[in-house]
């Protein structure tokens, strides 16, 4: 690349700062992903669809005139208008200037303050939800309905995230599962699936992790195929095991949150379900390693590789590696390798 066409140190650190601001929100971690998928265009929108050849046409569903952008469906559609049009007067005010959503996010960022972005946040995915349900053969919501709802429910999170008391943040932490890192010379690798059955796709999230719980790599993967759960976990599980031969790791400790599948890949026996197939390949993939392991831990000890399979579920490349920390889980990664023991 060009020495000028590498981004200036300004627009980096206004990057940075767009999302810290965004993973630092107080709402609830899918709004925080969404609003992350929105701003990278990555919401299976008729347009991107269209763009990938799933369907026929890019017309938005709800207004039937313009093309149904991420932009369109959450600010410029006038079934979004009528719903924003409720809202409080400094939304109102937001404006993309004609752009993408990601620009609209950087002017409720600058305008607003914090609980106001976290009201329009909360908005903007109550609005493609109501989508989702108009498209599936749901009835469309009222716009008063909508906003009444984000604003419940933001109020109801915030209450349920505050602790009154030092004891009780304390209590609360000690309730929560939290991801460890492995013993010395040895890899951590979790792995994740997340499925969504009216598109009828899924994402899966792998992430390597050392004893001092540095990021190694990270793979995502997404597929258009409607499979189970648990089978999409086995998928998981399995392409946890690929990278794991294509790094040459050997000492290996895998987790995932799926007990059934963790279960099975443990057990002696033959695993003679649907998914049995992916369960031998895998037992036989760690037949190469010198040690491994497969644990189950809790959803809150899995967030990386969570949050990654949820990005992938609706990621418009099939395949993604990283040799460094996605912006995506950027702030779990971090927060994970300040709290491992030195």
């Amino acid at each position: 690349m060009k020495e000028s066409q590498l981004p200036s140190s300004s627009v980096k650190k206004n990057e940075d700062e767009i999302w810290k601001r965004c993973w630092g929100m107080m709402v609830p971690p899918a709004v925080k992903m969404h609003i992350w998928r929105a701003c990278h265009n990555l919401l299976p929108t008729k347009d991107n669809l269209f763009r990938r050849g799933v369907c026929a046409d890019q017309i938005c569903p709800l207004c039937l005139r313009d093309t149904e952008t991420v932009i369109h469906i959450t600010w410029e559609c006038p079934s979004a208008n009528d719903v924003w049009g409720g809202s409080i007067v400094k939304l109102q005010k937001c404006s993309t200037n004609g752009g993408s959503f990601r620009q609209l996010f950087s002017d409720v960022l600058r305008r607003c303050e914090k609980r106001e972005v976290e009201l329009f946040s909360v908005t903007a995915r109550k609005i493609w939800m109501r989508r989702n349900r108009v498209v599936h053969g749901g009835l469309f919501q009222h716009p008063n309905q909508v906003l009444k709802e984000a604003e419940v429910g933001l109020e109801d999170f915030r209450r349920l995230n505050v602790p009154t008391s030092h004891q009780e943040d304390h209590a609360a932490e000690a309730d929560i599962a939290r991801w460890q890192p492995p013993p010395p010379n040895t890899v951590k690798i979790n792995w994740d699936a997340a499925v969504d059955p009216y598109n009828k796709s899924i994402g899966l999230g792998v992430i390597a992790r050392d004893e001092r719980g540095k990021f190694l790599v990270a793979y995502s993967k997404h597929q258009w195929i409607d499979v189970e759960p648990v089978i999409a976990e086995a998928l998981a599980a399995l392409h946890a095991i690929i990278l794991c031969q294509e790094e040459n790791f050997q000492n290996v400790v895998f987790e995932g949150d799926s007990l059934q599948v963790v279960q099975a890949i443990n057990s002696d026996s033959q695993c003679n379900s649907k998914y049995g197939h992916l369960i031998e390949d895998i037992k036989k993939g760690t037949r190469s390693l010198a040690s491994s392991i497969f644990t189950h831990v809790k959803r809150s000890a899995n967030e990386a590789a969570n949050a990654l399979a949820a990005m992938a579920r609706t990621h418009v490349t099939d395949i993604v590696r990283w040799d460094f920390t996605p912006h995506s889980i950027g702030g779990i990664v971090s927060r994970e390798e300040l709290s491992s023991p030195s």
